[in-house]
């Protein structure tokens, strides 16, 4: 918000307190197995740099930034993950013209949870060098 200022914290377990003298502007960070500092919404994620991207962890295989592309019955479905936690998921019928929207995402092992605004969170499971997910009763498999 362009201002610099010094405050106190404490860590306890995985959980670290930024104290100001104004207690409506204390904030809390969860920490996570990379040492990442998570504020959530507004606050977002910190990590060291040269550390693991945000969205990224030890256990994920390597990073999923970049264009993941499905096949469906009638047209295809484009995910592309940037290092900053967000995607872009664009369908498009064949034939018709792409429609896009924008969202986050959080990768937990083999796990990646998309959300986007108003909408029901997406699950896929990496599998090797794929993202797989049910999405309206079928299941789309996703590579680079």
């Amino acid at each position: 918000m362009g201002q610099t200022r010094e405050l106190a914290y404490e860590v306890n377990g995985k959980k670290l307190k930024i104290i100001s003298p104004n207690s409506a502007e204390t904030q809390i960070f969860s920490i996570d197995n990379a040492g990442c500092f998570d504020g959530g919404g507004l606050l977002g994620k910190y990590c060291k740099a040269g550390g693991i991207p945000a969205g990224e962890s030890r256990s994920g295989g390597g990073s999923i930034a970049g264009t993941w592309e499905a096949k469906a019955p009638g047209g295809t479905f484009k995910l592309i993950f940037a290092g900053s936690n967000e995607v872009t998921m664009t369908m498009q019928d064949d034939g018709g013209n792409p429609e896009s929207h924008q969202g986050s995402y959080s990768v937990s092992g083999n796990d990646v949870i998309i959300s986007a605004p108003g909408g029901v969170p997406m699950h896929l499971t990496r599998k090797g060098n794929s993202l797989e997910g049910a999405f309206g009763g079928l299941t789309m498999t996703f590579t680079r």
